[in-house]
């Protein structure tokens, strides 16, 4: 009788999978894409049965999980997920509450191969966490595979910087992290030391004038990114200096030499920034001036 219980059970799970995804449980365990689990109200129960469930699917590409808020509860059973699906190459695990638990799908990410993005976005990551994250990531052997990182809406603060020194990554989202000026800085050197992002997302990050300027001087020294997301970080306040003395006038003039000079850039946001009508024109002026020896113009933002 107790067999026939923990089979009612299993019965009853099984039927509150089916009636929250809208699809039988059979496209677990055969479609490559399982993006139609985001925003479905599982929790941690119902991500139990999911992670039985694809361990049957060794072709499984793409699985989005996000906004589901299962909580830490669930954290386990995304690791079991990663561990059993050897073509799995995009993984989005947003809006879940995971805390602290995001470190160990960090760790699953590094270690398996063929994982190329990994978003954890509004996770409720916290300083530790995002540091183990980083740690993680750069201890794999042979470089974790992972290009895409995407962390935004977590407030972890300063700890962020140290993710630009990931071996391998390729694009990380940071937006509204707010890393601040130190955490940027911390960036920006990483960045001069040969990190290899291509594209970094720092959107309302309280960088600054400190950090704009930092970014700036790092790409005028022949850093390879491509895109820069700069917007909303108050970099056009004339209020006063940055803590580290740099006023909005010089950040804007480490800007306007990046424009001219930067080989590599192609797209830079910086509106929502303050900046007033001279600061505005200096920018573009620049913008126009590199793009002449620029294969391609810049796409500037202001």
């Amino acid at each position: 009788s107790m067999r026939r219980g923990r089979r009612f059970c299993s019965t009853a799970a099984t039927s509150r999978l089916v009636s929250k995804i809208g699809r039988p449980t059979s496209a677990l365990s055969t479609e490559r894409s399982l993006d139609f689990l985001r925003a479905k109200g599982l929790d941690a129960e119902d991500l139990l049965l999911v992670s039985t469930l694809v361990k049957t699917n060794a072709g499984v590409e793409s699985i989005d999980v996000s906004g589901n808020g299962f909580g830490a509860g669930g954290a386990e059973s995304l690791v079991a997920i990663v561990r059993s699906s050897p073509q799995l190459s995009k993984l989005d695990a947003s809006q879940n509450n995971l805390r602290a638990s995001a470190a160990l799908l960090a760790e699953a990410a590094a270690s398996h191969g063929s994982l190329r993005s990994l978003a954890m976005s509004a996770n409720a990551i916290g300083a530790s966490a995002c540091t183990a994250i980083g740690e993680a990531l750069a201890a794999a052997a042979g470089g974790s595979g992972l290009a895409e990182l995407n962390l935004s809406h977590n407030a972890f603060g300063r700890a962020g910087g140290g993710l630009a020194a990931v071996p391998g990554l390729s694009s990380l989202r940071l937006a509204s992290c707010a890393v601040g000026a130190a955490g940027t800085t911390e960036l920006a050197a990483a960045l001069a030391a040969g990190s290899t992002l291509r594209r970094l997302d720092l959107h309302e990050c309280h960088c600054g004038a400190d950090g704009a300027a930092a970014l700036a001087e790092a790409l005028t020294s022949g850093v390879a990114l491509v895109s820069l997301d700069l917007s909303d970080n108050n970099i056009g306040d004339k209020s006063g200096l940055g803590s580290s003395g740099v006023s909005a006038d010089a950040a804007v003039e480490a800007l306007a030499r990046c424009l001219r000079s930067s080989a590599s850039l192609r797209e830079l946001d910086l509106r929502l920034n303050g900046f007033d009508a001279v600061h505005l024109e200096e920018l573009a002026a620049a913008a126009r001036e590199g793009d002449g020896k620029r294969r391609e113009p810049i796409e500037l933002r202001l």
